[in-house]
């Protein structure tokens, strides 16, 4: 890896925009999240799951173990 200061994938614009992660640091981000519902209430959720699946590795075990997708 060159040019990123941190282990976080997701600090590489390019890993960023394969995996279509919006950071919650960005103002307003729900307005750059489309899913394919019409609950605009859970938009994040598509990249809070991209981060934490990618942290997965780094949980506890049993948070690892009673992690879920719903």
């Amino acid at each position: 890896m060159q040019g990123v200061h941190t282990y976080d994938i997701l600090a590489n614009p390019n890993y960023s925009d394969m995996f279509q992660y919006v950071s919650a640091s960005i103002p307003n981000r729900t307005d750059f999240i489309i899913d394919d519902d019409d609950d605009e209430g859970n938009d994040a959720i598509q990249s809070d799951i991209v981060k934490a699946v990618l942290n997965l590795a780094y949980y506890t075990q049993g948070r690892a173990k009673n992690f879920c997708f719903d």
